[in-house]
This record gives C-alpha cells, structure tokens and sequence, in this order.
C-alpha cells in the first residue's frame, strides 16, 4: 500500500481423521493410556502490517502482527464421548524507533471449552482463560547479535508468574 506500507493476510484450515492420538504429556507420564480418535478440524486467520519511510526499514519501522486459531475436536477421548473446541489469538507489535534499537508489546490467549470430560483426565476443563502479556526492548550493534531485555506477565498456569529475560542472540 504505497511506499511505505504493505500487509499479508492468511486463511488456513486443515481437517484430519485421527486414531489413537495419545494424551500423554512429559509433566504427567499417567496420560499416556488416555488416546482421542476422531475428526479434528483447525482454521487459522493471520495478518501482518508493516510500515517503514519510503520502505526503508533501516532506521524507523513498525510491525503489526497477530493470529487467531480455532480447533474443533468430535470423537472419543478414553472411550468417552468427547467434543471439544480451543480457541486463542495474539496481537503484537514492534516500534524500531532508531536504527539499532526496537520496542515491542505481544498479548496471547488461550481458550478450551473441552466439555465435561471427567477430572483426571489431560484435556480436563482449567475452568480458566490463560493469558500472556510481554514487553520487550532490545538493542542490534550488528545484524549477527541483538541483546533483548523482556518482561512477562504469565497467567499460564492457576498463579500467575512475572518473568524477566535478559537474552543474547
């Protein structure tokens, strides 16, 4: 869109006949016995807008990104009837606001409405939305090395969790 913009959109989906798909996880070696077979059918939207002064990246832009995903799920999870759906997005966006320097913010969430599938089970209901909010800046002094300094505010998991990176690429 002129010179100093342009943006992509996708559309994805995807259908499957699974069988025997194990519910096992590395956190909890007992769901290995559990297995889901049935139709599971994904869609993905995406999008990307990218601004930068007559296209030249080199010294200003910023980026728009973001995702949304929805997975549809109709068969038997451990021999009990099961229909499930996970929905979830981000939306994030990063500032260079100087030749070597960037500043970026991202937010995800994650929803699972797997019916009433009984406790125990891996794909029992959090009974929650999870969510993730990132703050980032991050310094280049070359195109072989970024030095990024991150902040996020998980809410993964039933507490939440402030993390701090300091991370060299």
């Amino acid at each position: 869109v002129g010179d100093s913009n342009s943006w992509q959109v996708g559309l994805s989906h995807i259908a499957a006949e699974v069988v025997d798909r194990s519910g096992a996880t590395d956190t909890d070696p007992a769901t290995a016995a559990e297995t889901f077979t049935g139709e599971s059918d994904l869609t993905v939207f995406d999008f990307v807008w990218k601004w930068a002064p007559q296209g030249n990246s080199s010294i200003q832009s910023f980026k728009v990104q973001g995702e949304y995903f929805r997975r549809a799920e109709n068969g038997l999870y451990d021999g009990i009837d099961y229909d499930g759906d996970q929905t979830g997005w981000y939306v994030q966006g990063v500032w260079q606001f100087a030749p070597l320097w960037r500043l970026g913010v991202r937010h995800d969430v994650v929803d699972a409405d797997n019916g009433p599938l009984p406790a125990g089970t891996a794909l029992q209901d959090p009974g929650r939305t999870s969510d993730r909010s990132s703050m980032m800046l991050d310094w280049s002094p070359s195109e072989f090395s970024r030095l990024r300094m991150q902040f996020t505010n998980d809410n993964v998991l039933s507490q939440s969790d402030q993390q701090w990176f300091l991370q060299y690429i």
